[in-house]
């Protein structure tokens, strides 16, 4: 059995005959079995409609033939109604004359009655019950007529005749036994049909037949659409009229069979007068059962006619139908597979030879010099041709990769079409792999660029910390940005001092220093704000970078002429939204948007410093000034208590320049944080700004020690305390960067102590004047 397996697995000859055949045969078998399930479902649906054709024709026969009855009655009744206008001597001798003519022309009849109201055939009759009754029957072969009086004590509210009188309806009523002769032996199951005689609405009596109804046992009793089918007729309620088994005639389909009724509602359904359908088991086999109705007359109380059909019946005809199909079949799927042998046989053969090139391919040998040959123009020949064609494009394809492989990503290859999965995705590789490589220089080169603008930005910080003074300052740090930038000249503006309440217009800038080709060069010149290209970057408060520049704006000049410069960029130096200065570079060259950002990033730096710088030269020269005055006025004491005049005068000047030193000083508040401290290093008083930075009030700072904010280990503290506060007894400044520490924020502060001395020299207080340089060492990091 493996064997057999292993061999169908190795073998296209015998997977096409395997696979065809199973093939055909499972759809084969589907098909049979769609279409035997289609036809016997249509089979059945149609079996279905043809008993429901067939209970509704019949019991159209029967309903004429009962309502020939009801319209004989009908018409009896009519007629009857004018007789009550007739002397009692007629009607006594033309209506039993009538009745018996009737009723022997209609052997059908059991029998044929008029019951008249006693209040409309007797006059001054003066009850409105009693009623005499004239019947002719049946018993036997022989007529028989009578006639009695009845209810002559009352009506029976619960009998069928008084409800009819009351409703004044035509009624056929439910069947029941009776026997004319008295005997049990000689009972029969009938029905009547009962007209009443109105004149107008007045009800004058009743007209009605008796029918046996044995007479429907030939007419239901042939009814078998299909074979083991039968037929039974009901009543409105009912009762069985007949049946094909005896003993349920004059039995009852809702009262003796309650568990079918609480199952399929005859009781409802019924009452409808609707045809309806429905399916039951019965001695587990499934039939199918269909009511029709039978309308009799206007009464309103329609009678059935049912079908019952076993569902095998219906299906046969498909069942054997099914058994030709399935025979047929089999004789079609044995020529089959004779004929899928041979020409699987042919089909394998030139199959095995493109397998072998193909596993060929599959191990990696692409050998392009030899190729399969191809014999036919068929599928097979194309097949054939297009592994040669794949043979070739592996070939080039394994070439394209290996030169790709080297590096050469210039090397040439072209798609076999547009569908060409793997030469696409090559291409996609090598245009990968040269993105790949120009996003690696663009990486490297970016890197490069912020390297050099973090460390130009380093340099130019350092070259500040080494240079006090404001003019070397600038001359150093000009000259190292325009080294930088390999530009031309650069030039060095810085904010003037202005007496406070001075108009925005009347700031002016003024050169510190400039630059030409690497040497130092004279520049006197102050510029206001918002005037010349200066002017206006200093008031937008944004960076001026042009290519095209005005004539005569400047000229570089060499040993070879003059020249105008290809790009100048100026970039106000912001501190705190304020302009400290102007920093102006001119270039033969264009300069790159990196070169610019650097300039930009490094102004915020220099910014600070000029600051930083302009606060300590503003209170060095306050001191100096401070420091002669008080020389003078101590030489001049004697001389001034002599000449109260010129002591006067001079008390004036002083409190003048006092004045000046006091406005200098809110000034100093308004932009720095200032401390002042006792020689023993604690503090005396701190300005707003300086509260504000370390987030306490002012009296709870007041009484700490120099440094009790400061970062660091206590011993580090301690050392640098006495170190700072040896300086100041002697007198010296001391500048300093120091770090602190406010409710967990770092903060960094560039501080300058100054000793403030007595009438003798000697140091009484220090006043620190600090800066927040938080952003450079940000900057720096």
């Amino acid at each position: 059995m493996n064997g057999l397996i292993n061999k169908i697995k190795e073998s296209i000859q015998a997977k096409l005959q395997l696979f065809i055949l199973s093939s055909a045969t499972i759809v084969f078998l589907a098909t049979i079995l769609y279409v035997t399930v289609k036809n016997r479902q249509m089979e059945l649906e149609e079996s279905i409609r043809l008993t429901k054709e067939v209970a509704q024709k019949r019991a159209s026969n029967i309903q004429s033939e009962l309502n020939k009855d009801f319209a004989l009655t009908h018409t009896m009744a009519a007629a009857m109604q004018d007789f009550v206008l007739q002397s009692d001597s007629v009607r006594n001798n033309l209506v039993p004359t009538m009745l018996k003519r009737v009723f022997e022309r209609n052997n059908h009849l059991q029998s044929l009655w008029i019951h008249w109201e006693l209040s409309a055939v007797v006059p001054n009759y003066p009850f409105t019950y009693g009623r005499v009754r004239k019947t002719y029957f049946r018993k036997g072969n022989t007529i028989h007529f009578k006639i009695d009086t009845v209810d002559t004590d009352g009506d029976k509210e619960n009998g069928l005749y008084y409800t009819i009188k009351t409703q004044k309806k035509n009624v056929i009523t439910e069947p029941y036994w009776y026997s004319y002769s008295g005997d049990d032996k000689d009972e029969i199951l009938e029905t009547s049909v009962c007209v009443p005689v109105l004149q107008s609405t007045k009800f004058l009596g009743l007209m009605g037949i008796d029918i046996k109804l044995d007479r429907f046992e030939e007419l239901v009793g042939k009814i078998r659409p299909f074979r083991n089918s039968y037929a039974f007729f009901v009543s409105h309620k009912g009762t069985f009229v007949y049946h094909p088994i005896a003993s349920n005639i004059g039995g009852n389909l809702i009262t003796d069979n309650k568990k079918d009724n609480d199952m399929y509602r005859f009781d409802i359904r019924m009452k409808s007068g609707k045809p309806f359908s429905f399916r039951r088991q019965e001695n587990g086999e499934e039939l199918f059962v269909t009511f029709a109705p039978v309308f009799i007359g206007d009464t309103g109380t329609p009678w059935y006619l049912s079908i019952v059909v076993p569902y095998k019946e219906m299906t046969a005809i498909a069942n054997q139908n099914m058994i030709r199909s399935f025979f047929i079949g089999f004789i079609g799927l044995l020529f089959l597979g004779i004929i899928l042998y041979f020409i699987a046989r042919n089909i394998t053969r030139p199959l095995t030879r493109i397998s072998n090139m193909l596993k060929e391919l599959a191990a990696g040998k692409i050998n392009t010099k030899t190729h399969l040959k191809v014999k036919t123009k068929d599928e097979i020949g194309s097949i054939s041709h297009d592994v040669n064609g794949l043979k070739d494009s592996l070939g080039r394809t394994a070439m394209f990769a290996t030169e790709i492989g080297k590096g050469n990503l210039d090397a040439e290859f072209e798609k076999l079409s547009d569908d060409d999965v793997i030469g696409k995705a090559l291409l996609d590789m090598r245009e990968s792999l040269r993105e790949a490589k120009e996003e690696d220089l663009k990486r490297q080169r970016a890197d490069e660029i912020q390297k050099w603008i973090t460390n130009g930005i380093a340099r130019i910080n350092e070259i500040m910390r080494q240079h006090s003074e404001l003019d070397q300052l600038a001359y150093a740090v000009v000259k190292y940005i325009v080294d930088a930038l390999k530009a031309n000249q650069g030039a060095f503006y810085v904010l003037t001092d202005a007496e406070a309440g001075v108009d925005i217009e009347d700031v002016t800038f003024e050169a510190v220093t400039a630059l030409a080709w690497g040497r130092k060069k004279p520049l006197h010149r102050q510029i206001k704000m918002g005037e010349t290209l200066i002017g206006r970057a200093a008031y937008e408060q944004t960076s001026l970078y042009m290519t095209e520049i005005p004539e005569n704006y400047v000229n570089i000049t060499s040993g070879l002429g003059k020249a105008n410069p290809r790009s100048l960029l100026i970039v106000p130096l912001m501190l705190n939204e304020e302009v400290m200065g102007i920093l102006e570079v001119i270039s033969f060259h264009e300069l790159e948007k990196y070169q610019i950002e650097f300039v930009e990033k490094a102004g915020e730096s220099i910014a600070s410093t000029i600051a930083s710088v302009k606060i300590s030269q503003r209170t060095a020269r306050l001191l100096d000034q401070t420091k002669s005055q008080a020389g003078e006025l101590t030489e001049k004491e004697e001389e001034l208590r002599q000449q109260m005049e010129e002591m006067q005068a001079t008390q004036e000047e002083a409190s003048k320049r006092q004045a000046e030193m006091s406005g200098m000083i809110t000034a100093i508040n308004s932009i720095a944080y200032v401390a002042e401290y006792s020689m023993d290093g604690f503090i005396t008083h701190v300005n707003e700004a300086y509260a504000q930075l370390l987030e306490m009030p002012q009296q709870q700072i007041v009484g700490k020690k120099q440094g009790f904010f400061q970062v660091g280990l206590d011993e580090d503290r301690r050392e640098k305390f006495e170190q700072l506060w040896v300086k100041m007894r002697k007198g010296i400044p001391h500048k300093q960067e120091q770090k602190i520490e406010v409710n967990n924020k770092a903060r960094w502060l560039s501080e300058v102590y100054t000793p403030i001395n007595d009438m003798d020299g000697s140091p009484v207080r220090v006043i620190n004047i600090a800066m927040d340089i938080t952003h450079l060492k940000s900057n720096e990091e």
